[in-house]
């Protein structure tokens, strides 16, 4: 039975962590995949570090595509916007209708308004993906 094409671009995996890298196609990860951030002081900013993992298809590598980042409150209110792209080559060794993930890390200091409720949103061409993490100043 022969492998679906992939039709478009895919968001493969988004992920909260304490630390992450990419070093030579691989991505590494250290308190990766949280839900709850303890926040200690809303007048201070927190670090936000995000792993985020793009497929694109054969047919649409060597090509820009526009990769959009938004955190926003539980309102919807944007905290921040980041836009960038993502051009993916086909190497010398490929094969013809093989996929091609593209591995990122996002680091970001924001300012929370107030505890709550918080969604990271990452959409490129049609695909969107969002994790959400709770921001609390309890011990648990």
């Amino acid at each position: 039975m022969a492998t679906p094409q992939l039709e478009d671009i895919q968001i493969d995996f988004l992920m909260l962590a304490d630390h992450a890298e990419v070093l030579n196609g691989k991505l590494y990860v250290m308190g990766g995949a949280y839900d709850r951030k303890r926040v200690h002081d809303l007048t201070k900013p927190i670090n936000v570090v995000l792993a985020l993992g793009i497929v694109v298809p054969w047919h649409l590598a060597n090509e820009e595509h526009p990769v959009n980042l938004v955190i926003e409150d539980q309102d919807g209110t944007s905290l921040l916007q980041s836009s960038a792209s993502v051009n993916v080559g086909r190497p010398p060794n490929a094969v013809k209708g093989q996929v091609f993930r593209a591995m990122f890390c996002v680091a970001a200091d924001i300012l929370l308004p107030r505890l709550g409720t918080y969604r990271v949103v990452l959409s490129c061409r049609s695909a969107q993906k969002a994790v959400s993490f709770i921001a609390h100043n309890d011990s648990i």
